[in-house]
Order: structure tokens, then C-alpha cells, then sequence
């Protein structure tokens, strides 16, 4: 074989330039809040319709409530710089932003396990598939992910809890969860 069969045969295993699986999820990187929702609304199938909505319930729900911090020996609100009240944030509006950002991409067909993980009031974004970038929720009954469940592969990363200045929204490995040679 010569240089440039490896070349074109290593081009071929490349994904899309934005990330993603061919077939499989597809990247929203720039598109803006409209368009991701009206995405994700065409990815989930008919008879998971009520499940996305009652989703989309937690999320508003969530955006009401006040955030509180302890302080003194008691919860009191949580003020921003400017003296405002802070609101919570459902995991599920972060992924909507990270899926804008690139962060994660949409799977083609949502998997109806991501969004009955998504179902939880305390969800969390702490893994995620490395082969076809599909985010997968943490929640009770759904913490321990063997597989995606939009591909099937067992390439799953955890995030980076640590990083100064990261975003919920925004997802960076772990570096010992990453394989050392690409498939």
C-alpha cells in the first residue's frame, strides 16, 4: 500500500470536522438556541413526546426556583454581582447549550434512556461517548453507563470536574478515561 491509500483509508475513519458518528449523531456546533431545540424536537420519536415535555417541565420548574446557599448556620438566597436573586439550572438546558457549542452532538434518533435520565431533578452531564459524542445524564437509575446507548460503543470519557473557569455546558475528559490509541 502506498502513502497515499494509508492517507486516504486514515480520512475515511475521520468523523465530521465538528465531531459526531456518520449515521449515527450529528453536530449543532453554531447553531443558535432555536435551532437546537426545533434539532432535538425532530431526534425524538412520536411516542416519546410526552417524556421530552415533562423534561422540558423540570427545566422551567427549575428556572422558578431561587437558588440558596448556606451561610451563618442558615440558607439564605443566592445573589449575583449585581444584587439580583440566582435561579437553578436543570443539566438539560446546559446540554441544549452545549450541544450549540459542540460540546456533545445529537443523536439522529435520541435514545429514549437519555431522556428518562434527563427526568430527574438532580441529573448531572458526567460522561460521554467518545466515538459518536452522545452526553449521557447521571441520575439515580442511570449512573452506571456500560455502553452508549446511541452507538453502542464502551468508549465512555468522564468529565473534568475541576477545571478553573468550566462550564456545565462546557465538557472536557478526563484524561485516564481516554483510550491511548484511536480506533
Amino acid at each position: 500500500m502506498n502513502v497515499r491509500g494509508r492517507l486516504a483509508r486514515l480520512e475515511a475513519l475521520r468523523g465530521p470536522e465538528n465531531g459526531g458518528l456518520p449515521g449515527k449523531t450529528r453536530s449543532l456546533k453554531g447553531l443558535d438556541h432555536e435551532a437546537v431545540c426545533d434539532a432535538v424536537e425532530d431526534a425524538v420519536a412520536d411516542e416519546d413526546a410526552g417524556l421530552l415535555e415533562a423534561v422540558d417541565a423540570l427545566a422551567l420548574e427549575a428556572e422558578r426556583t431561587p437558588r440558596l446557599r448556606y451561610e451563618g448556620g442558615a440558607m439564605v438566597p443566592w445573589l449575583g454581582d449585581d444584587g439580583e436573586q440566582l435561579f437553578e439550572t436543570h443539566h438539560f438546558s446546559y446540554w441544549l447549550w452545549g450541544l450549540g457549542l459542540g460540546s456533545w452532538s445529537l443523536p439522529l434518533k435520541m435514545p429514549r434512556v437519555i431522556l428518562q435520565a434527563f427526568n430527574d431533578k438532580h441529573c448531572a452531564l458526567l460522561r460521554r461517548c467518545e466515538d459518536c459524542l452522545t452526553a449521557l445524564p447521571h441520575s439515580d437509575g442511570y449512573r452506571h453507563w456500560a455502553a452508549c446507548p446511541t452507538c453502542g460503543s464502551d468508549y465512555l470519557s468522564y468529565k473534568q470536574l475541576w477545571m478553573p473557569g468550566g462550564a456545565h455546558y462546557e465538557y472536557t475528559p478526563l484524561r485516564h478515561t481516554l483510550r491511548d490509541t484511536p480506533r
